[in-house]
């Protein structure tokens, strides 16, 4: 049986395999959610923490 689980400040989900990826994002206040077995990070930003925050290298993308 698969767990449940219910995240109802989160706002915004992002995944990612990359390890430095995961530690900018933490390093913002983003919350780590789930680890894959296939070492697939998925995180979420709570939104008690405000404005959404993201590497600035991400928020610098033209899409």
């Amino acid at each position: 049986m698969e767990k449940q689980y219910n995240y109802p400040d989160i706002i915004k989900v992002f995944s990612t395999s990359r390890e430095e990826v995961v530690n900018d994002y933490l390093d913002l206040g983003w919350v780590l959610l789930n680890v894959s077995q296939y070492t697939e990070y998925t995180l979420g930003w709570d939104k008690t923490k405000g404005e959404i925050k993201e590497p600035k290298y991400v928020t610098d993308l033209p899409f």
